[in-house]
């Protein structure tokens, strides 16, 4: 496959590739090199990139549904607003990304670093962020519902305003993590001998 004069295959080496609004959908880019590339817009759909260096990537808008990115480099990638229903970041490297206002919808963090990452309203409905390292992040007004962050470290994060009804918090570390304004219901499963509503927590 060839897209803007550039070869798309394992391992190839497209660091600063200009790839935006481009057709990527079920590429498989093991192992490739795309740091500071700019993939605005581009479908992504499907696509196996396990391993890839994306860091400081633009994939602002980009669509990467059902995507394996298992042990990928994401590090201050720019994502805000990217679709990634149902993709894999397990072991993935997403520290100091920005995600704001993305589509997590059941996505598959478990074991993903996102040490101040930014995912300020974004979708977080039923994804998985099992023992995933969130430190410091900002996941102010986040829709959790259905969320797992089961063994998360979570000190120090941002979660303000955000909707928790139905997350699973057990054995996370919420240490000096703000949670003022956070909604939560009775099916929200917090930490042993934390107090949510000392921490600002709302129960409707």
């Amino acid at each position: 496959m060839e897209v803007n004069g550039h070869r798309i295959r394992p391992e190839e080496y497209l660091r600063g590739a200009d790839l935006y609004w481009s057709n990527l959908d079920g590429a498989t880019l093991i192992g490739a090199t795309l740091n500071g590339a700019n993939l605005y817009g581009a479908n992504i759909n499907g696509a196996s990139l396990g391993g890839v260096d994306f860091g400081g990537t633009t994939l602002v808008g980009a669509n990467m549904r059902e995507s394996s990115l298992v042990g990928a480099d994401l590090t201050g990638a720019t994502m805000c607003g990217a679709h990634l229903t149902d993709a894999s970041f397990v072991d993935a490297d997403l520290g100091g990304a920005t995600l704001m206002g993305a589509d997590l919808t059941n996505a598959n963090f478990t074991m993903a670093r996102l040490d101040g990452t930014t995912l300020a309203g974004a979708v977080l409905t039923g994804a998985l962020f099992k023992e995933a390292n969130l430190y410091a992040a900002s996941l102010v007004a986040v829709n959790a519902t259905d969320t797992s962050f089961i063994g998360a470290y979570m000190c120090a994060a941002n979660l303000a305003t955000a909707n928790l009804r139905g997350a699973n918090l057990y054995q996370a570390n919420l240490d000096i993590a703000n949670l003022q304004g956070a909604v939560a219901d009775n099916e929200t499963v917090w930490p042993d001998e934390f107090d949510p509503e000392a921490a600002g927590v709302i129960f409707d």
